[in-house]
């Protein structure tokens, strides 16, 4: 079974729940591999479990990651086998499932390995434009250097903001096709898989991707909602192909 997200911007769909979680004494993930392009495939033991659940690891805690990072979750759809485009690279995580009746498993440690440079180009793929964006509710929008902390943990409600950028790569001889994904890392140090998507580059002259607006409402409200705070300080923004790092940029929230 392959899981995967939308191909179009903002197609990662986190579900964060705010319940103490329930845990079972039983361990039911049996397996946890890198496929080496970005992907990940877990396999489990127990046809009663409905989802296929992961949340970050940042302590020998569980509970505590989860009740902090909340978790996201996928429908099992009666397997007991997926494969999952969401673990960002050199970020550990927690991987269990939850069952019919409501219990989770064990957690299942896994670290996911440090990204390697992408370098299968003499000249790398990088940023070429890069802004912040903030919008009032009536649509007017103005670029900013950072985004501030009140608005971020208070006004999403009224305002929104996100970024505008765009990415290059050299003319190509032939087609190529990559596993993309979009990685937040927090001034905490978690790092978050805000988007997957597939990166289809044609041959021909040098190419682009362009978003006009990436919004980052909804990441700043799940932190706001699990940790009670938004933490302040500067974020990355990377793109990774294949599991290896393409290009990477800065954002503060102060």
């Amino acid at each position: 079974m392959r899981i995967k997200g939308k191909l179009t911007v903002l197609a990662v769909m986190t579900l964060l729940l705010l319940f103490a979680l329930a845990v079972s004494a039983s361990a039911d993930i049996t397996s946890v591999r890198n496929l080496g392009n970005g992907s990940v495939e877990v396999q489990w033991d127990n046809m009663d479990d409905m989802y296929l659940c992961m949340t970050v690891k940042m302590s020998n805690d569980y509970n505590a990651d989860s009740s902090t990072y909340g978790y996201r979750y996928f429908d099992t759809e009666g397997k007991r086998r997926a494969v999952l485009y969401w673990f960002a690279p050199g970020q550990s995580y927690w991987v269990f499932t939850r069952r019919t009746d409501g219990t989770f498993t064990r957690a299942y440690a896994y670290d996911v390995r440090e990204a390697a440079k992408f370098d299968d180009f003499k000249t790398q793929p990088h940023f070429t434009a890069w802004q912040l964006v903030r919008k009032d509710a009536n649509g007017s929008q103005k670029t900013v250097n950072y985004f501030d902390i009140n608005e971020v943990e208070n006004n999403l409600n009224m305002i929104s903001v996100g970024m505008q950028f765009r990415y290059t790569w050299p003319q190509l001889k032939n087609e190529r096709s990559y596993l993309g994904q979009g990685v937040i890392t927090s001034p905490e140090g978690d790092r978050y898989v805000k988007d997957t998507f597939d990166q289809t580059l044609p041959a021909g002259r040098g190419y682009f991707a362009y978003n006009n607006y990436d919004s980052l409402d909804e990441y700043f409200q799940n932190m706001k909602a699990m940790r009670g705070y938004v933490p302040v300080g500067t974020y990355y923004f990377s793109i990774y192909w294949d599991g290896r790092l393409v290009c990477s940029e800065t954002f503060r929230v102060r």
